[in-house]
Parts: C-alpha cells; structure tokens; sequence
C-alpha cells in the first residue's frame, strides 16, 4: 500500500507470497471479499483472521479518512508490542507455575501412594483426630480409584476448556474476576492502554472525536468497563470535555489525566 499499490493488488501479491501455509487460505477469502467490493473491514472480518478487534476499528478509521496503510500500520504496532507484553508475562510465569505443578504433583503423589501404607489406622478412627483420619481417608480413596479421578478430572479439563472457547463465556469469566480484591486492580489495565492507545491513533489519522470514540470502545473487553466509556461517548457528544467525562464516569479507574483536558 505504501508503494501505491492497490488494496486488492497488494492482497494478491502477499498471497502469491504464502502459497504453501495456513495464511493462504485466509488472503484468498480476503482476495475474494475484496473483488465482490466490500470495504477492506468487511473484508478482513469476512476472511476469518484470528485478529485483535482493534485491527477491524483502526481498517475502518482507515477507509474513512483514506489513510488505511497508516492505520495498518498502528495496528501492527500496537500487536507487536501486546505481543512482546505478553511474552514478558509467560516468561515471568514459568517459575511460580512450575512451583505450583511441583508442589502439587508432590501433594498427589504422596495421597496416592504414600498416606494409603498408614490406611491400617483407620481401623480405630475413634482414636483419630477428625484432620488425620480425613487424610487416610482420601488418600486411601484415590489409591484405590486412582484411574477413575484420573478420568475424571481429565473429562473436567476437557470441559472446562471447551467452554472457556465462547466469548461470552470468558467474557463473563472476566467480569467476575475484575471484581476479585487483588487481581481486579489489574486486570482492566490492559484494556484501558488498548483503548488508550486505539483512541490516540484514530484522533491522530483524523477521525472525528466522536467517531473514535465509538470505535475505540469497541476494543474493550469488560463490559461495565465499555459501558462507562459509553457514557463517556454520550456525555462528549452533549458537550462534556474528555476529561471531564472520563472523570465523572470514573471510567478510567480513577481521575482523567489533566492533559486529556480541553
């Protein structure tokens, strides 16, 4: 696009590019999108690429002021850097979670083989306090159907992962832990840079105000967060200033920083 080559031209050549990988079949639905003469947006929604919902807004502010190679570009930018983000969590990650696998390997291991050769206590568990015959009782009972609550929490995982795949489900999911005492303090940080960042790039590339606004919103997960952001949208359009709405709705968490001022 940079080099002033076409939308459907440049789609073309990247997919002539990718002839052999997954990506090929993707560009090939865009391609065709493209040549029925749906907007780019469309189009790229249409094609079925696993993209963050900010790459859809930043096309469509693309189109609408005629910069949609500068507005791919933000989208790239801002991909890069949530990537990066998130490989810096992963890799601070691995050590308590190999912590937490241990340990409780270690707990499983020592219910399931090492409390059963003390199950002869049981025999007697008046003379037990209520804790120990509680262990011999469980570890006895996981000893003797190991592969059943195997299975079982296998089937467990399975399921548990098989409803986390729907949106709305991992959308409630983080409703409730945002309101969780500790983790709750964090977790509408990344939607509120997201949005930040979305909003910035928008108003930088022309589009109105309002415009970005609506489509910035989009791109927040937490619904109660996006619908204050909403009534932010409201308040600016009835001639409120950003900061001011942004304070009043409390939508950021706390006050508006002074340079989002009029």
């Amino acid at each position: 696009l940079h080099s002033g080559l076409g939308v459907a031209e440049s789609v073309a050549a990247i997919a002539a590019a990718h002839q052999h990988d997954g990506l090929h079949e993707v560009l090939e639905k865009l391609g065709r999108a493209i040549a029925q003469g749906k907007p780019f947006a469309e189009a790229l929604r249409l094609s079925g690429a696993q993209l963050p919902e900010y790459f859809f807004q930043l096309a469509v502010a693309g189109e609408m002021t005629g910069t949609l190679a500068a507005s791919l570009d933000e989208a790239v930018a801002q991909f890069a850097y949530q990537q990066e983000v998130a490989s810096e969590i992963r890799g601070a990650m691995i050590y308590p979670a190999v912590l937490v696998s241990t340990g409780v390997i270690s707990v499983g291991l020592m219910f399931a083989f090492v409390v059963p050769r003390f199950s002869s206590m049981l025999k007697n568990p008046e003379s037990l306090p209520w804790l120990a015959w509680a262990v011999l009782s469980a570890g006895t009972f996981l000893n003797n159907n190991l592969l059943a609550v195997l299975a079982l929490l296998a089937a467990g995982a399975g399921a548990l992962a098989w409803v986390l795949r729907r949106a709305e489900v991992r959308g409630a999911l983080l409703e409730q832990v945002s309101r969780w005492p500790v983790v709750g303090a964090w977790l509408p940080a990344p939607d509120t840079a997201t949005w930040a960042a979305l909003l910035g790039a928008l108003l930088a590339q022309g589009v109105p105000m309002l415009e970005s606004l609506q489509l910035a919103n989009r791109s927040v997960r937490l619904e109660t967060r996006r619908q204050r952001l909403d009534a932010v949208a409201r308040a600016v359009k009835g001639g409120s200033s950003l900061s001011n709405a942004l304070e009043e709705q409390a939508a950021l968490g706390e006050p508006a920083p002074a340079g989002l001022s009029r």
